[in-house]
């Protein structure tokens, strides 16, 4: 059973997360940033060799975080936030991918399909932002919640990882 707290924190952030400004920054240059030229090479990223390293790294926060919750909190309740999370933002992160998608036109079909599967990586990425809320402990997925929050979305960094690593995004 999902605690009270749990609720009312998934409940907030969903509130939060729906007001975002999906995507709506996308392609804007920004100082100490790489911005990839569209999805296929966000998501890929392979043509420089930074992503097959930022998915490990992001792989490894998630694990950790998921080790100190489970300290802390049930892992029913940490289903139940991302079963929340899940539900109540799915809509507005891929109606912003979808207006991302109309922005910056793909006549090969690939940026629908990677819009499929970075939906679920965004999902994923918000429903650890809540976990993060529920145990009082603010990290990783907080830190990248924020280019989230600034309408664009980070892919991972080019060079190195952080805190030296070049933030890589759409």
């Amino acid at each position: 059973m999902q605690s009270k707290e749990s609720e009312e924190i998934a409940a907030s952030a969903v509130e939060r997360f729906i007001a975002l400004p999906w995507f709506e920054q996308t392609g804007k240059v920004r100082s100490g940033v790489m911005v990839a030229s569209d999805l296929s090479e966000a998501y890929d990223g392979y043509w420089d060799g930074w992503n097959s390293k930022s998915r490990f790294f992001w792989a490894d926060q998630s694990k950790k975080l998921e080790e100190y919750a489970l300290s802390l909190i049930s892992d029913e309740e940490i289903s139940q936030i991302f079963e929340s999370v899940s539900a109540g933002s799915t809509q507005s992160v891929w109606a912003g991918l979808e207006g991302y998608l109309e922005r910056y036109p793909d006549d090969t079909g690939v940026g629908d399909a990677i819009a499929l599967s970075l939906t679920d990586d965004v999902i994923r990425d918000l429903c650890w932002v809540a976990v993060e809320i529920r145990i009082q402990r603010k990290g990783f997925f907080h830190e990248i919640f924020e280019w989230y929050a600034a309408g664009t979305k980070l892919f991972g960094w080019k060079n190195d990882l952080p805190p030296d690593g070049i933030p890589v995004v759409l």
